[in-house]
């Protein structure tokens, strides 16, 4: 295998992003009807858990985490009405997999988890029509490492059963969110329908740390970091920001331990985050519920389609995080900051972590944007 030679130039990544930026600012999707689709799986099925039309925006629709995503399901997705007859025929990508927050001695790792959560929006059939069901049937599938794992009987079975949407909701129409929860946009930019809308929610904070500002001061210097630091300052204006309150009756995360030591009573939070996930201390992440959640708050309260990339925030010191449509990061003083914008630039921008020797599980192709096998510099992808 060869070497992915790093491209760390902070001139290309300016580059990149802002390229990023106009691509979102030009590319309309007034002439098409996007939906979005929510589906949950385990190891025994996949389910639409919601479907939803969204509304016009200036902005390139994506669908969360799939630049990013360690595997991709490309699909064709047959949209059926009430009568079994074919509405209409479109193209979706199923982003499948998570990172886990790197660390200085070890390379970030990728991982399959045995049940989730995946966001897609897509075309769909016009404003007006009814779908009752969809079928998603598999063109190709973009493995790296094995992620798409065998034992998955609902990746293995798509395309052999039609999806059925048991919930429709249409433009405009919102669904009450469980808990005490609010949001605030406390950054403002411009439209959201032409920005890159990230929305923040905190886990394991409670009502005496909301009205305290614990989690406004923490969400305000995760969202300083932004501007200083310089993979992202000059697309800093074109982001839009919001902040959920969301109560926990409890403080923390489940697992706050170390190697060795015996676990701790469960903690309550709202989005049942942990540590230990699949075995790996600093594997933090969120289960199906609360990713669940997540989403659905992002839906009602930004709106469906509008944001672009959900960050989790834990109220835990404890070092950890991981990576997808849903980023999940502690509030570590020396770390919390460098894993988000690292899973961010996994997740919105499609870069690769910048590795000089080899590491397992990936071909020896390179399509993203900032890494190069080639050492001729005639022959690099940034050389001009």
């Amino acid at each position: 295998m060869q070497n992915r030679k790093a491209a760390y130039d902070p001139h290309y990544l300016f580059l990149f992003l802002s390229l990023s930026f106009v691509v979102c600012a030009s590319v309309g999707a007034e002439d098409l009807d996007y939906w979005q689709i929510v589906l949950t799986y385990d190891s025994e099925e996949l389910t639409l858990m919601e479907a939803s039309e969204m509304g016009p925006m200036r902005k390139k629709v994506r669908t969360p985490g799939l630049l990013g995503a360690p595997g991709v399901i490309e699909c064709r997705a047959e949209w059926i009405d009430e009568s079994g007859d074919l509405l209409a025929t479109t193209e979706a990508q199923i982003p499948v997999g998570r990172r886990v927050a790197e660390t200085s001695s070890d390379h970030s790792t990728e991982f399959m988890p045995q049940a989730g959560v995946i966001v897609i929006r897509i075309p769909g059939p016009a404003h007006g029509t009814t779908p009752r069901s969809i079928r998603l049937v598999p063109t190709q599938v973009k493995k790296f490492g094995g992620i798409v794992r065998e034992d998955h009987k609902a990746f293995r079975e798509l395309g052999s059963q039609d999806l059925l949407i048991e919930n429709l909701k249409r433009v405009g129409q919102t669904s009450k969110v469980e808990g005490p929860i609010s949001a605030t946009k406390v950054r403002d930019t411009g439209d959201d329908g032409n920005r890159f809308v990230l929305v923040f929610v905190g886990d394991g904070y409670t009502a005496g740390n909301l009205s305290s500002g614990d989690y406004d001061t923490d969400i305000s210097n995760l969202l300083n970091s932004f501007e200083t630091n310089n993979s992202w300052s000059v697309f800093f204006d074109g982001t839009n920001f919001y902040r959920v309150d969301v109560e926990s009756n409890e403080e923390g995360a489940d697992e706050e331990r170390g190697p060795g030591e015996p676990s701790p009573p469960p903690v309550d939070t709202y989005f049942n985050t942990s540590f230990w996930t699949q075995g790996l201390e600093r594997l933090l992440d969120s289960d199906t519920v609360g990713e669940m959640r997540a989403i659905m708050a992002a839906d009602d309260l930004v709106g469906v389609g509008v944001w672009d990339q959900i960050v989790m925030v834990v109220n835990s010191d404890k070092y950890g995080g991981s990576g997808g449509d849903v980023v999940v990061t502690s509030v570590n003083p020396g770390a919390a900051t460098a894993i988000m914008i690292h899973e961010l630039g996994h997740s919105f921008v499609g870069l690769a972590d910048e590795y000089t020797s080899p590491y397992p599980g990936y071909p020896p192709e390179d399509p993203e944007p900032n890494v190069d096998c080639d050492t001729f510099l005639p022959m690099i992808k940034w050389h001009v």
